[in-house]
């Protein structure tokens, strides 16, 4: 069997469809507690019906960008593993780096070279993009009030300095990031490029024709400008 064969599978359908329901189920049980409580410390009804309709929009709009995602990361991996990654936990930067990292360590040049070969690939991938994931929440779980304590005494104590140490350490994490992509070539670099600007234009018409609408928005029309330019890119330098 090929690595696609696998990847959009049956199977795997079959697998995520029961961790999504699994998701809905849970959440629409919270969802149920949070109303018996709100009913509980008197909140009206007209109050609750409005939070849910503007929790809806406010959670609609931004799915726009995940489904750009979905667009981008299926290709590589799969239709249902892109669509359980992006609708439980996951976004498409930290996706598309671990899958990346995963086939390279494996000897490929790319994610898409990767997924020319057989199944145990796939399993490799899917096995990194998960644990990272979960070594994350892990760590939070033990470590995040200990972790927020010392930040927070840092600021009070170091004054500037606390706040300076901090912006390093967020810089240092988008260096993570932004580091691979700059080392992989012409084609990477100006999508980057293109995807910062992209952010840049929003943000000014934002703030200077107060298109407050347009926020929601950002990330997705960014990604889309970004797919689109690398298209244009590839064709000019490759």
């Amino acid at each position: 069997m090929s690595f696609f064969d696998i990847a959009n599978g049956r199977i795997m359908y079959i697998l995520v469809v029961i961790g999504i329901v699994y998701i809905l189920v849970q959440n629409l049980i919270f969802m149920r507690m949070g109303l018996a409580r709100a009913k509980e410390i008197g909140i009206s009804g007209t109050t609750i019906k409005n939070i849910i309709k503007s929790s809806a929009v406010f959670t609609i709009v931004p799915s726009v960008s995940v489904v750009l995602g979905l667009a981008a990361l299926a290709p590589s991996i799969g239709i249902p593993w892109s669509w359980l990654r992006l609708s439980v936990i996951g976004s498409v930067s930290y996706e598309l780096m671990a899958a990346n990292m995963a086939a390279t360590s494996l000897g490929f040049s790319s994610l898409s070279q990767a997924s020319t070969s057989g199944p145990n690939v796939l399993g490799v991938i899917m096995l990194a993009m998960s644990t990272g994931v979960a070594g994350g929440m892990i760590m939070d779980i033990l470590f995040i009030k200990r972790v927020n304590t010392t930040v927070v005494r840092l600021k009070e104590k170091s004054g500037d300095f606390g706040i300076v140490a901090i912006s390093v350490l967020y810089s240092a994490v988008l260096v993570v990031f932004v580091g691979p992509i700059l080392g992989a070539g012409i084609v990477y670099l100006l999508t980057f490029l293109t995807s910062i600007a992209a952010v840049m234009i929003q943000g000014i018409i934002i703030k200077k024709y107060k298109t407050i609408w347009l926020k929601h928005f950002v990330l997705a029309f960014s990604l889309l400008l970004g797919m689109c330019s690398s298209v244009l890119w590839t064709v000019m330098f490759k």
